[in-house]
């Protein structure tokens, strides 16, 4: 049973798949093969593709070690049958002879989209997605929550630095900065024109105004320049704005690190990209470039900006990077989502999937959640999972929970911070594993035979999908109030 974070790694408690018998070892590709050589991006967070890009298989494969779950690079195995699954990270070079004999080979396969169709258009081949299990991507057209599962840029969710700090340097922070590599495509979709168009003008307009930073750039053509970055919110953090464009607009889900490293930083974004970015991320966290006709205007609208308002906009950011809206982009939530349907599909190949799980999303209920648990694990279901997701509660309920640290049918997760109530729960059924899932409110109960007579009735159904047995209320005493009986709550068992 695993009740807590650890203190060196704090994504080791969260939900997520595991395996409490034979390990599950799944082989990680990366089209930039360097990446994974040596288990590369498993022990180094930074790469020269980005900051800190690396960090979240960092903790993937440290959350893996803890939870039985075996993450490598394809060079530290002799071949594909020391496998259970492979990741390609983009669609690999089909010349690879590995890459041949994994893709011949008997494992479950999957594949994350990171790259659009601009950069790699053959990550979007509709023919070769059918040799994969499933597919994780930011793409918000494709996702379908089965075979297309949605995955975003994940960060840990911390500012970089002081706000107040920031706040009150507002005078000596530069106006603006890019900070982006050198690059060009020709597609309809492409961004980086629009970038180049943003240098320019203020190189010609407002030249004291403005630095440009990355990788690729010619000094005597771009006098803004200012070389490459050690540490990238640092830099970021000595200016009110960043340019802040993706690579590509009109792909909905499109949101990369870019805007993520800023509100980190402390750095107020204009964002140019994903044309439904106001779904994901607070329309008053950025400025949107949309909302201007001109650069000059723009620039009139950043240069005038007074400390106040801008101070406005870094209260804002810091309040979305500490609520639950932040949680699709956070490490934590890429954890969950790998290793969960990887461990669940790997159970299905093997035949080990328990054959019901009971999920208990919890949060300061630790007054009845022992009843919860209890009622539970007294179930008479041979093959029972139950796994308690504790959303950073602050009451007794993890003094509650190691109470039944003997019982191996029994896993508990801790948030690290509370996620809300929906993420919680959403994380419940993509964690369970077994054949069938019901959840448990951590203040109520089952009783006895409940499972049991449920799991018969799917059994003796194979084309049903659901089964309902009748909600009773009852007191503090646990004596019957009454049976429910209206629509969504029927007082009969039924499938």
């Amino acid at each position: 049973m695993s009740n807590s974070a650890n203190l060196d790694n704090p994504y080791l408690g969260i939900a997520g798949g595991y395996s409490a018998s034979k390990p599950i070892r799944v082989g990680v590709w990366n089209f930039y093969e360097e990446l994974t050589t040596d288990g590369f991006l498993f022990k180094n967070t930074n790469a020269a593709i980005g900051h800190n890009l690396l960090k979240p298989w960092c903790d993937l494969h440290a959350y893996g070690q803890a939870h039985g779950m075996h993450f490598v690079t394809l060079d530290q195995v002799a071949g594909p049958e020391e496998l259970d699954a492979v990741i390609f990270m983009d669609r690999p070079r089909g010349d690879n002879p590995m890459v041949v004999r994994l893709f011949n080979a008997d494992i479950a396969k999957y594949l994350c989209l990171y790259e659009t169709e601009i950069i790699k258009p053959d990550n979007w081949d509709t023919e070769f997605h059918q040799r994969f299990d499933r597919l994780f991507t930011w793409s918000d057209k494709h996702v379908d929550h089965h075979r297309f599962i949605k995955i975003n840029s994940a960060i840990d969710p911390v500012p970089a630095h002081d706000f107040e700090a920031l706040k009150a340097a507002f005078h000596q922070r530069k106006l603006c900065t890019l900070i982006a590599g050198a690059k060009a495509a020709q597609h309809p979709n492409e961004l980086y024109s629009e970038r180049l168009r943003a240098i320019h003008w203020f190189q010609a307009n407002a030249p004291q105004d403005f630095d440009l930073y990355g990788f690729g750039w010619n000094p005597g053509v771009f006098p803004s320049y200012q070389g490459a970055v050690d540490d990238k919110l640092a830099t970021l953090a000595r200016y009110r704005f960043a340019i802040c464009y993706e690579n590509a607009r009109n792909y909905p889900g499109y949101i990369t690190e870019k805007i993520l490293d800023c509100f980190r930083a402390g750095a107020v974004p204009v964002y140019l990209g994903a044309p439904n970015m106001d779904q994901w991320i607070p329309r008053d966290c950025y400025i949107d470039r949309n909302d201007f006709a001109t650069e000059q205007a723009l620039y009139a609208h950043l240069a005038t900006m007074d400390a106040q308002t801008h101070g406005a906009y870094l209260d804002r950011i810091r309040d979305l990077l500490a609520s639950p809206k932040i949680y699709p982009f956070t490490t934590e939530r890429f954890i969950t989502t790998l290793t969960s349907l990887v461990a669940r599909d790997v159970k299905v190949r093997r035949g080990e999937s328990p054959d019901v799980t009971v999920a208990i999303p919890a949060f300061n209920y630790g007054k009845y959640l022992h009843q919860a648990v209890a009622s539970a694990l007294s179930q008479e279901v041979a093959n029972l999972e139950v796994l308690v997701f504790d959303n950073a509660s602050t009451d007794t309920t993890q003094e509650v929970l190691a109470q039944f640290a003997g019982d191996a049918r029994l896993r508990c997760m801790r948030n690290t911070r509370n996620i809300g109530g929906a993420h919680n729960w959403n994380n419940a059924f993509q964690a369970a594993a077994g054949r069938y899932i019901t959840v448990l409110s951590a203040d109520d109960f089952f009783l006895p035979g409940h499972l049991a007579r449920m799991l018969q009735a799917m059994d003796a159904h194979p084309s049903v999908s659901l089964a309902y047995g009748p909600c009773i209320w009852v007191d503090e005493a646990g004596n019957q109030l009454q049976v429910l009986n209206h629509r969504g709550h029927a007082e009969g068992d039924y499938v």
